[in-house]
């Protein structure tokens, strides 16, 4: 790797990786096509290269003395295809897999996807994929990686942090996804799809315990006939909280979350299935509440010799014990009709998304002057996505479809202090998209694939100003709108080599829509963004027990959406940098080294830099505490909260024991070093996370009892940052710990 010390910015350059992929690349197609007729009986039962977890036994098989299993199936084009036949980086994974890597809510998929960041702004998600990721963080706001469950598209900004519950399997896309799951998916999207009910009857119960009072209990339960079933889960998780708040003596940081979900399944016809789904959660968790002074970086501290709690030491110091209580509803109906020749689907989602959370924001506990932050904040939506898809096997393949979002966001006036002009907001969406792509394979293995996606978003917002402690509203801002348009196309050229393996060349563009600043209302809205993404790619079953992929990618990425702190009253700024240039590599591999023992290991290297933000805002460190806001030419420099290097490294082994199996599971995972900050000056370490889970599965896989540990290593490091005039504020990762749980089946 090569290493660039200009300027004092650590930086790494993709070159060196690419000379790796193209070596991979080369060497693979070498080995490949000589074998391509002697693997070709085995090709349609080839490994299953993103599955991290021990493949199902069913799908396990063994022919002459090789170890063989099938790839993952996926649904990232709209129609149930084999992972390795899909031009498109994807990493894929099933319930049972994420449960062996530790993965048990949604931001822990950072762990088993390199290139896959779910980084946080304070309480606000705001997931990355190759550099590119969302930055808002009030109404009308929308991630820049959308998540879909069971094809609804999820529009609560804040909603992003939930457990994983009955899940069949998720995908991350990587790479801009403009035509089919194209609502503002500039970086990505997750597409995470539950259980289905099945025929009879099935069910399971789990109740665990681990650190800090942790609490685990679930239970699912599936059923029916042919024409008619139905299946309800219903998970609860709470513990005590890692975080000791010294002024009250309280434990804080801590979780108390409970999520049902349920599906009916109707089928009237062969041809016809209606699916209805509904959802409800609630979670306390005021964990991005626990905030200390970063490296004693605090105005208050310096001002008023206030305590103030310190890194890795798991305790803080606040005038007030914080609150954030999120609730989330939803319900679903999808109606798919087989017509012979292709299949109408109509997914029809409606959900409500509320947070209200009240912090000290100054992460002393000098209560004089208390420096609050509260908020309410609502989201809204009705969406619909019908298309229709070509059946067959022949050459030709399609969709064409539309979708439909309308939304309706709000957030309280957030209180600050006496004599601060704060705004209440309300803001609306209605967007449409229209939708097309189709793939022809010719005779010489060669297939083409084009689509493109129309895009229209108008967004609306308007405010009550206020002034806090006065006495109520001290103007109405008339409404005020905008508009956009985008066509983002898409065309992959790809190439079977022999039976057992695929290149393709891939570009791809994608919009994010433009906004309105929340929080300090602002008349003029911000920009969209938008991305253009070259991308060549492998994917290969270099023999039948070991699968490599592989992808290098350059994007261009401009008006790019980047926050920000108003230095008057803290609130979150949205602006727009100019542009950016990212170019990176991926390699992905799975060995199946024996029935028993099963090795993946994942690599992403990115080199990333704005090419152009001349107005850029900084913060210097004030002596002794708080910081002093600048503007600065930040051309060059990296992007913010992207780590260069990110790779995981997981194994599983499986031995008979005691009338029934014994698995031992492990999953490391590396981040290296980012900044939080533009200027560089605010840097979250290289950090490695280790998880490990034993799992003895008995009686008919009856009875499962499991031992799990996470973060083993007990790395220390931020969950989050805040920059911002009064300081440096961060929180921190839960530490070490450590549980059992057993699940009887039934």
């Amino acid at each position: 790797m090569k290493i660039d010390l200009t300027n004092g910015q650590l930086r790494s350059t993709a070159s060196p990786w690419t000379l790796i992929f193209c070596t991979v690349t080369f060497v693979t197609a070498l080995a490949v096509v000589p074998a391509a007729s002697a693997q070709e009986a085995s090709a349609d039962s080839s490994a299953d290269l993103q599955n991290s977890g021990a493949p199902d036994a069913n799908a396990a098989a063994e022919e002459d003395g090789v170890l063989i299993y099938d790839r993952i199936v996926v649904s990232a084009r709209k129609r149930d295809e084999s992972i390795s036949d899909i031009p498109i980086a994807i990493s894929a994974f099933t319930g049972e897999s994420l449960e062996l890597a530790g993965v048990n809510d949604v931001r822990e998929l950072q762990l088993v996807t390199p290139g896959l960041v779910y980084n946080q702004a304070a309480y606000v998600p705001q997931p990355s994929i190759r550099g590119i990721g969302g930055r808002g963080t009030g109404p009308g706001s929308e991630q820049a990686v959308p998540i879909y469950i069971d094809g609804v598209y999820q529009s609560f900004i804040l909603g992003g942090i939930f457990e994983l519950n009955s899940i069949e399997r998720i995908e991350v896309l990587k790479g801009p996804q403009g035509t089919l799951l194209g609502r503002n998916a500039t970086g990505g999207a997750i597409n995470i799809l539950t259980k289905d009910p099945v025929e009879g009857f099935e069910g399971n119960a789990t109740l665990g315990y681990g650190s800090f009072n942790e609490v685990r209990a679930e239970t699912y339960l599936s059923g029916g006939s042919d024409t008619l079933r139905a299946n309800l889960s219903i998970q609860y998780l709470g513990d005590d909280g890692y975080v000791k708040e010294r002024t009250s003596g309280e434990d804080i940081a801590g979780v108390d979350t409970l999520g049902i979900r349920g599906k009916i399944l109707f089928k009237p016809t062969e041809a016809t299935t209606v699916t209805l789904g509904a959802n409800w959660s609630e979670r306390d968790d005021n964990s991005s509440l626990a905030l200390y002074a970063l490296d004693g970086n605090s105005l208050f501290a310096r001002s008023f010799g206030a305590n103030t709690g310190s890194n890795g030491d798991y305790e803080v110091f606040l005038s007030d014990v914080p609150f954030l209580t999120m609730t989330q509803k939803g319900a679903s109906l999808t109606v798919e009709h087989d017509f012979g020749f292709a299949t109408l689907t109509s997914i029809t989602g409606i959900s409500d998304g509320k947070v209200s959370y009240d912090a000290d924001q100054d992460t002393t506990d000098f209560g004089p002057v208390n420096v609050g932050l509260s908020l309410t904040q609502t989201d809204n939506s009705t969406t619909e996505d019908i298309y229709l898809a070509s059946n067959g096997d022949g050459p030709f393949s399609w969709v064409i479809g539309g979708f439909y979002l309308s939304n309706e966001s709000s957030q309280d006036p957030v209180i600050i202090g006496p004599g601060v002009s704060e705004y209440a907001v309300f803001a609306t969406t209605d967007a449409y998209a229209f939708y097309g792509e189709g793939s022809y394979e010719f005779d010489t293995g060669t297939t083409l694939t084009a689509g493109g996606r129309y895009s229209f978003d108008e967004k609306c917002a308007s405010a009550d100003e206020f002034i806090a402690g006065g006495n109520g509203v001290l103007d109405d801002l008339p409404e005020t709108c905008a508009d956009w348009t985008s066509f983002d196309p898409t065309v992959t050229i790809g190439q079977k080599l022999g039976q057992s393996a695929n290149v393709y060349f891939r570009y791809a563009e994608a919009y994010k829509a433009g906004l309105f600043n929340a929080s300090n209302f602002d008349a003029n809205p911000v920009d969209p963004e938008h991305v253009k993404q070259f991308e060549l790619g492998l994917k290969a079953d270099v023999t039948p027990w070991l699968q490599i992929d592989a992808a290098v990618y350059q994007s261009d990425y401009k008006d790019i959406q980047v926050t920000s702190r108003n230095p008057e009253n803290l609130s979150v700024l949205t602006l727009n940098a100019a542009e950016a240039t990212i170019t990176g590599v991926e390699l992905n591999a799975v060995a199946r080294v024996t029935e028993q023992l099963n090795l993946r290991a994942a690599l992403s290297q990115i080199d990333h830099e704005y090419d152009t933000f001349e107005n850029a805002l900084g913060n210097n460190r004030r002596p002794g505490g708080g910081n002093a806001t600048y503007f600065f030419d930040a051309s060059g420099r990296p992007l913010v909260k992207v780590p260069d290097t990110t790779a995981s490294l997981s194994a599983d082994y499986t031995m008979p024991f005691y009338n029934g199996d014994l698995t031992l599971a492990g999953n490391l995972s590396y981040q290296s070093e980012y900044s939080w900050d533009i200027e560089g000056r605010v840097n979250q370490p290289a950090t490695t996370i280790v998880n490990a889970r034993l799992t003895w599965l008995s009686y008919g896989d009856k009875f499962k009892v499991q031992l799990w540990g996470k973060n083993l290593t007990d790395e220390n490091v931020p969950l989050s940052v805040t920059i911002s005039s009064l300081g440096d504020a961060g929180r921190d990762i839960r530490p070490a710990s450590y549980g059992i749980s057993g699940t009887v089946s039934f």
